[in-house]
């Protein structure tokens, strides 16, 4: 579907939003399993290290996620332009607490207890991996996997011997998790403009839906109208050869055949203004502006409605002018004979 500049734009702009509602929703459901986890760790290794280097290390975890949680009630009230500024946030945020978690792979990298390092090294593994599914909406945030993973495959490497193979793992597996997540980020991206997309197309759907009904109320309000302005002149023929047929006075009758003419006259050009609108509607007639007295347009009007005031009992008056008026005369000819 082809959208100019401006639409693309602003396309970009909601998907760029949508992506940051979801980093923030996702982000929410994480910090409890941070504080679980960390404090799962802390009671694996509390006869292996010290208790105020693993205190220490729990506090770090918990003051990040706390900082997080404020950050995701602050954004239910952010400006709508500053959530670019409330994803750097929460991305500054995401990437210390991996680096965080990363520390815990290097201070309680304890080789004697095969336990204790197994089990760090699955939860430096959880983490990571489940940066992929919270953090994939915003490729800058899932970099924090890297600050995760990466510090404990260094550890494996400088330890050499057997420990090496296990920092390859770790290096491969981090590569494995990353490739992931922007996998899983172009999708995402995907499946969002695609929404967007539809919804915009639905939205003009129905915006032309409503200027086609529109049109249609339109040209039945026309209709309408062009059955009255036919219903006078017709009217106006009928009671004139009605009185035509009655009368036996010769100058009374050619009086009458005169105005019979005027009224059929003014029957023809109702037909003729018909079809001017409809190629008005269809654009192709514009206006035609002349100059001429308004004097002979309501001798015209005159002619035209006396009879058929005269049947409804009302006082039909015209006031003589000299005035002219600068109009299209037949325009103006059927906006009179309306009003």
């Amino acid at each position: 579907m082809a959208v100019d500049g401006t639409d693309s734009d602003s396309l970009r702009q909601r998907v760029e939003v949508e992506r940051i509602d979801m980093l923030y929703h996702h982000t929410r459901t994480t910090l409890a399993t941070n504080v679980l986890l960390a404090s799962a760790l802390v009671a694996v290794l509390w006869p292996l290290f010290a208790h105020a280097l693993l205190l220490g290390w729990w506090a770090a975890i918990v003051a990040l996620v706390l900082v997080r949680l404020l950050l995701v009630r602050g954004y239910r009230h952010r400006a709508p332009d500053q959530v670019r500024r409330w994803a750097r946030y929460l991305t500054g945020a995401t990437l210390l607490s991996g680096l965080a978690w990363g520390l815990s792979g290097v201070l309680f990298f304890a080789p004697q207890s095969v336990l204790g390092l197994s089990f760090v090294a699955i939860v430096l593994a959880g983490i990571a991996a489940g940066s992929v599914p919270a953090y994939a909406s915003w490729p800058p945030a899932q970099y924090s996997a890297i600050p995760t993973a990466l510090p404990i495959a260094g550890r494996f490497l400088v330890e050499g011997g057997e420990w090496a193979v296990m920092g390859l793992i770790c290096v491969l597996y981090l590569y494995n998790v990353q490739s992931s997540a922007r996998q899983l980020a172009n999708v995402i991206e995907e499946s969002i403009r695609l929404r967007l997309e539809k919804q915009a197309l639905a939205q003009r759907l129905g915006d032309e839906k409503q200027v086609v009904e529109a049109a249609h109320q339109a040209k039945t309000q026309f209709l309408a109208a062009a059955s009255h302005d036919l219903r006078q002149p017709l009217q106006a023929v009928h009671l004139l050869i009605e009185v035509l047929r009655r009368t036996r006075d010769p100058a009374q009758a050619g009086a009458l055949i005169e105005r019979l003419g005027e009224a059929a006259g003014a029957l023809d050009e109702v037909l003729d203004e018909l079809l001017d609108m409809s190629r008005l509607q269809a654009g192709l007639m514009t206006p035609h502006k002349t100059a001429f007295p308004l004097n002979d347009l309501l001798s015209r009007l005159d002619g035209e409605m006396r009879l058929l005031a005269d049947q409804k009992g009302l006082e039909l008056c015209f006031v003589p002018t000299r005035a002219w008026v600068h109009s299209d005369p037949h325009m103006l000819l059927r906006m009179l004979r309306n009003l």
